[in-house]
Parts: C-alpha cells; sequence; structure tokens
C-alpha cells in the first residue's frame, strides 16, 4: 500500500513537472552549464536553394541547411555557401523564444548560356503578365512562351503568329491598395508615386515624390519579422519597398523591378543583370557580358532570365553586322 501511494504521489509531481519542462525545451530554453541554470535561446531556421549548402556564424562552421539551430540571443553573421554558386550573407538579429529566418536563395556563380533563337529576334516585346515574348524573325513574327508547361519544360520552341496585335490581351488586376493600413494609404496619395505591387501582392515598390515619416508599428508586429535597417523617414526622388506582412520600409536601389517570387529585386544596367532581396541585401550579379538595349526579364517560374545577345565576331563587329539573339541564363 506504502508503494502504491508513493508512486500515486511521484506521478502527480513528476508528470506535470516534466511537461513544464518538454514545454520550455519547446520553446528554446537550454541548460547553461556555466551558470547551471535554464536560459532561454532563440531559433534559427536556415534554408537554402538549392539546399545542402554549408552555414557559417560569426566566421565558423556550424551546420547545413535546411536545419534549426538553437542559439543564445545576440546578433550573428551569417553565412551559406555552397561550392558553384555566389554566397549568402546577412546580419541577422536573433531573440529569445523567437524563431529567426535564413532563406537564401543561391545563384550560380558561372551561370550557363542556351541560345532559344538562331536566326534572329527583332523587336522582342513582353507581353503585360510577363509570360510570354513577341519579335520578328525576317517576315514574320514570333510568339514565345516563357510559362513552365505542366511537364516542366521551361524552353520551348516559338510559334509564328500572324499578328502581333492579338497575341495578348492586357490582363484586369485588382488594385489591392485598400489593404494596406490607412496610414500608409494617406502616405501614398500625397508622397508618392509609380506604385507597383510584387506578383504576390504583399509588397509595394514605390517612389518617394515628397518628404514623409512611416510611424513605428501600423500593424501588430509579426514574430521573427525581418531585423534588418528601415528607411520609413522618406526622402524625395528615393525608392522604397513597404512589406504589408511585416510593417517593414526599405529603401532600395534605382531601376529595380520585380522578381517573380516577390522577394527579389532585378536590376538591369548595361552589360550587367542584378539580382538582390527585396530590402536590398545580398545583391548579385548574375550576368555579366554584351547585351542589347538592356534587354533582360526572368522566366515566370524564377529558373531562368532571357536576354537579347548579339554575338558577332570580330570581322563582323567591325563592319556593324550579326543578329541578335535570345538567350536563357540559367538562375538555378
Amino acid at each position: 500500500m506504502r508503494t502504491r501511494i508513493l508512486l500515486f504521489l511521484s506521478s502527480i509531481i513528476l508528470v506535470p513537472l516534466c511537461t513544464y519542462f518538454v514545454i520550455l525545451f519547446a520553446r528554446g530554453y537550454r541548460l547553461n552549464w556555466q551558470r547551471k541554470q535554464l536560459s532561454p535561446t532563440g531559433l534559427l531556421v536556415a534554408t537554402s536553394s538549392p539546399d545542402g549548402a554549408q552555414i557559417h556564424l560569426n566566421g565558423q562552421l556550424s551546420s547545413a541547411t535546411n536545419t534549426t539551430i538553437n542559439l543564445p540571443p545576440a546578433t550573428y553573421k551569417v553565412e551559406i555557401k555552397k561550392d558553384g554558386f555566389s554566397p549568402w550573407t546577412k546580419t541577422l538579429r536573433v531573440e529569445a523564444e523567437i524563431v529567426t529566418r535564413a532563406a537564401a536563395t543561391l545563384f550560380p556563380s558561372v551561370p550557363s548560356l542556351k541560345a532559344i533563337t538562331s536566326s534572329g529576334a527583332i523587336n522582342p516585346v513582353l507581353s503585360p503578365d510577363g509570360t510570354k515574348i513577341v519579335f520578328t524573325s525576317g517576315k514574320k513574327s514570333y510568339l514565345l512562351d516563357l510559362s513552365e508547361s505542366p511537364l516542366g519544360l521551361i524552353n520551348r520552341d516559338a510559334r509564328e503568329i500572324t499578328s502581333t496585335s492579338s497575341a495578348w490581351k492586357t490582363p484586369t488586376k485588382i488594385d489591392p491598395l485598400p489593404t494596406l493600413p490607412q496610414t500608409i494609404q494617406d502616405i501614398l496619395a500625397t508622397a508618392a508615386a509609380n506604385l507597383v505591387w510584387s506578383p504576390k501582392e504583399n509588397k509595394l515598390l514605390y517612389t518617394a515624390t515628397a518628404s514623409a515619416s512611416i510611424p513605428d508599428d501600423l500593424i501588430k508586429p509579426l514574430p521573427g519579422s525581418s531585423t534588418q535597417a528601415q528607411a520609413r523617414d522618406l526622402q524625395a526622388g528615393q525608392l522604397y519597398v513597404y512589406d504589408l506582412e511585416e510593417d517593414r520600409n526599405f529603401a532600395v536601389p534605382p531601376g529595380v523591378t520585380w522578381f517573380p517570387n516577390s522577394y527579389h529585386l532585378l536590376k538591369t544596367e548595361k552589360g550587367k543583370v542584378t539580382i538582390m532581396e527585396y530590402d536590398g541585401q545580398n545583391p548579385t550579379i548574375v550576368y555579366a557580358g554584351p547585351m542589347e538595349n538592356s534587354f533582360a526579364f526572368p522566366y515566370p517560374s524564377g529558373k531562368q532570365l532571357l536576354i537579347l545577345v548579339n554575338l558577332r565576331s570580330p570581322s563582323e563587329a567591325r563592319q556593324g553586322e550579326g543578329v541578335a539573339n535570345l538567350y536563357a541564363v540559367s538562375l538555378r
């Protein structure tokens, strides 16, 4: 009888105690051997595309993606590296009991170049939805579908069309501006122009036309929101990205456009194409070389970049000859 009573009392004490410690462990608490106590930690969830990359924390190799790492609350320099790809680097603040994400999209350091046309592509024009290209070659007009087929094909042959005017129709797009906080709507109405929503319509690219200040905490902060430096004091002429989901506002370089994944921006310059994150971090040159009329557009899948290049021989260049063709630059 005494044994049963002791077991019953022990279960009453131990079960809640074990449950309590399991909850603390799930929240990120770990035993600090130096202080001999349970201390809160933060969770760093590090992912990469492609996966299998190395994670370096403050210069030290830690693990491989995709994984979750318990870390004492602090600021860390996170580097994600993989052979054959440009490295990803960001300074992140890890907070106690909060999940911080390091989502790295790695681009090839030496991307491959594949010819899409061989007989010339004159005056290529992108459709409004970014899924098709119309161009002429000789006296004929062609349409190139950039979308991914059900079988996963993204490089398909261009087909001849009879009229470029009927190649596509301008899609009707609903303006999601009312989903923004009222304060942001008022600022955009009086101090912003050239508003362009991301493909997922969760971020807004715009140009400030006058000085203004975006108040903090317009929406309830989300756990694990971006800890990168913001630019909430607007300056006329500067380009910005406002993240509707996290209430974050970032200054970005001029001349950028949205990348299909809504997380990156594309900047095309003479002889160079750069992709960066929407907060302006991790700019990566994905193509550097000859390019006609700065023509560079991403495929809707984000796996390739379509460029117009005239690969003329030295003799053709001297004579002003050669034909420009469309080429696909691999991004995965």
